[in-house]
């Protein structure tokens, strides 16, 4: 799994191997899956210290 976060994106390769062949089994396989941000709920969390 690899996931690549900014402010803005958020981008993940996660796949499933067999662990006999190596063949990949689930998963993404035309790339990353690639996320913008559209809008913020940072307002609206409650952070505890």
């Amino acid at each position: 799994c690899t996931v690549e976060l900014t402010e803005q994106t958020w981008e993940s390769t996660d796949i499933g191997k067999d662990i006999n062949t190596d063949e990949q089994v689930w998963g993404s396989t035309e790339g990353p899956l690639k996320f913008e941000k559209k809008i913020s709920f940072a307002d609206e969390l409650l952070i505890k210290n």
